[in-house]
């Protein structure tokens, strides 16, 4: 298995049993350690202090976290790790 295929698994999984045990119910899924159980999606990755500033702008306006314009790089990196949210981990 890759994490193209787990992805895809656990997409179909998730949506057989919301069908299944309805909306409101909470789902837990347990998993191993795997190497495809670790894939970062888009969604789930941060500015890095490589990432030009533009694209850490960029990151926080599409994350809708304000900012001012004269911030330097490096406040951007320290604002978007510190309001960084880990739900966004979460599958919907």
């Amino acid at each position: 298995m890759d994490s193209t295929h787990f992805i895809t698994w656990l997409d179909s999984t998730c949506a057989t049993l919301r069908e299944e045990i309805g909306k409101k119910a909470r789902i837990a899924i347990c998993l191993d350690n795997a190497t495809w159980h670790n894939k970062l999606t888009k969604e789930s990755v941060i500015p890095k202090r490589a990432s030009p500033k533009g694209d850490i702008q960029q990151w926080l306006k599409d994350h809708k976290i304000n900012f001012s314009e004269k911030c330097i790089k490096a406040q951007l990196l320290e604002l978007s790790v510190t309001i960084y949210d880990c739900t966004l981990l979460l599958f919907p």
